[in-house]
């Protein structure tokens, strides 16, 4: 992607690939992208005037990252989790085979 031109201060156009247009807006290529009519005689992926929000894919992007720490946070504590319940059931095992052995048998 390249800036062609300074529109004024907070403004630029730019230049780029369909592809990376494609990628901005959540496709892996241009080949993904619907097929859309953007005019009579053009059958285009990428049309003139299409508008991208970037500002709220950005923002998007950032929440998964800040929830990036909870979610590291919530995989130790169901490790923990399942290593407390392999050793409650290591403990409970030997009990539960005692007493399975105290049960008086079918008799057929």
């Amino acid at each position: 992607m390249k800036v062609i031109a300074k529109i004024d201060d907070n403004q630029v156009m730019l230049q780029a690939h369909k592809d990376e247009v494609a990628r901005i807006m959540g496709y892996q290529s241009e080949y993904i992208m619907p097929d859309r009519k953007c005019s009579s005689y053009d059958r285009s992926k990428v049309c003139v005037g299409d508008e991208i929000p970037v500002s709220e894919m950005y923002v998007a992007c950032q929440s998964v990252q800040n929830a990036s720490g909870e979610i590291q946070e919530a995989i130790k504590t169901h490790k923990e989790l399942v290593a407390n319940m392999e050793r409650f059931s290591k403990a409970l095992h030997p009990a539960a085979e005692h007493i399975k052995s105290k049960q008086p048998k079918d008799s057929k």
